[in-house]
């Protein structure tokens, strides 16, 4: 009888194991199989006898990465922590105030540090920031380019009211007090965070989900870079603005909650004669608008940052071209001759100005 209790068990043990399975080959398609986690899934280990002792352990790493129903079971998780406990699965997302979500990674820049006023930059570090960019400044006059370095802040540096109470919002971040110091040293150096501040009380300028900023807080970023050049603006709120439902917030994502809770997101569409892009290439995008104001061209450069950025420049330039940090050479300002340049940092990377020397022109 024993014998049989075990048995028992053993076979209940093995159905409860292979269940999974047997539901993926009849359920699979229908599941959710996208990479939500902000990171690069592990791959198929190929065992050899350079790493046969490692071999377990990536294996291992592999299967866990494609479990039957890995999100769903995931999102549950997730969901039943932030319902009934008010926690974050992710220890990057901080979960703010009225469903606000927040990014917190001390390996990508530490925006949290920017916000507690925790980070400094040594004084060697901000005379190679200074350095370069006046280098830069210097050789983009020559070419008859005026060139606008451009930092738009962490999203919980403008909107620190959703922030929970157990982080303190510092009154300047290293990267206000190294733009002080780069514009004192006679660098065109932009901070647009006093100006979106001002209007986030009448307009939603970041996504609430998501770490970046949407078109209109771009707009409002833009128009700080255009005065910064003595060009006229037109206030926020005399634009043509569409809304649209988004998807794909990626802090949302990063918590598997962008379809159970986080799907109220809204996209904000700045409307112009616009719409059409000529790809110069994978890499750079050219945009054509001959109602603009202003019939010069501009030359974006930035993270993925700039990507709101195209249509509020398209309001004032014939033609802009966008190219991002990564994809960027030389050639492509060559080939584009603007009369203006942005080279754009969000804050928790503004360290990063050291190098726009090396950025612009190659090494």
């Amino acid at each position: 009888m024993e014998k049989k209790v075990k048995n028992l068990y053993l076979g209940a043990f093995l159905i409860f194991l292979c269940l999974p399975w047997f539901f993926w080959l009849v359920l699979g398609r229908y599941a959710d199989t996208s990479n939500n986690e902000n990171r690069t899934l592990a791959a198929m280990p190929q065992l050899n006898r350079d790493n046969w002792e490692d071999y377990p352990g990536q294996y291992e790493a592999y299967f866990n990465d494609r479990i039957p129903f890995r999100n769903e079971l995931i999102s549950f998780n997730s969901w039943i922590n932030y319902r009934f406990f008010q926690t974050s699965v992710n220890e990057n997302v901080i979960l703010g105030k009225d469903k606000w979500l927040f990014y917190d990674a001390v390996t990508d820049g530490n925006p949290i540090g920017d916000y507690e006023g925790n980070l400094t930059f040594s004084d060697d570090e901000l005379k190679a920031m200074e350095d370069g960019a006046l280098k830069a400044q210097d050789r983009l006059r020559k070419m008859g380019i005026e060139l606008a370095v451009f930092i738009p802040p962490n999203k919980e540096r403008v909107y620190a009211q959703y922030m929970p109470e157990r982080y303190v919002c510092s009154p300047a971040s290293r990267s206000d007090r190294m733009m002080e110091r780069l514009a004192q040293g006679g660098v065109h150096i932009v901070n647009p965070k006093d100006s979106l501040i001002k209007q986030q009380a009448k307009h939603q300028l970041y996504y609430p989900y998501d770490t970046h900023w949407n078109q209109l807080g771009a707009y409002v970023g833009i128009c700080s870079i255009l005065e910064s050049w003595e060009l006229k603006t037109a206030d926020l709120s005399q634009l043509t603005v569409e809304e649209s439902k988004r998807d794909g917030d990626d802090l949302a994502n990063m918590l598997n909650l962008g379809k159970a809770v986080f799907n109220d997101s809204i996209e904000y569409h700045i409307k112009g004669n616009f719409d059409s892009e000529t790809p110069i290439s994978d890499q750079l995008a050219h945009f054509e608008n001959p109602d603009a104001s202003y019939d010069k061209t501009v030359f974006l450069l930035g993270d993925s940052y700039r990507t709101a950025m195209r249509p509020g420049l398209c309001l004032y330039f014939t033609d802009v071209y966008v190219a991002g940090h990564e994809s960027y050479a030389y050639e492509m300002l060559e080939q584009a001759r603007p009369d203006y340049m942005i080279v754009e940092y969000i804050e928790r990377h503004s360290d990063r100005l050291a190098d726009i020397e090396a950025l612009i022109f190659g090494k």
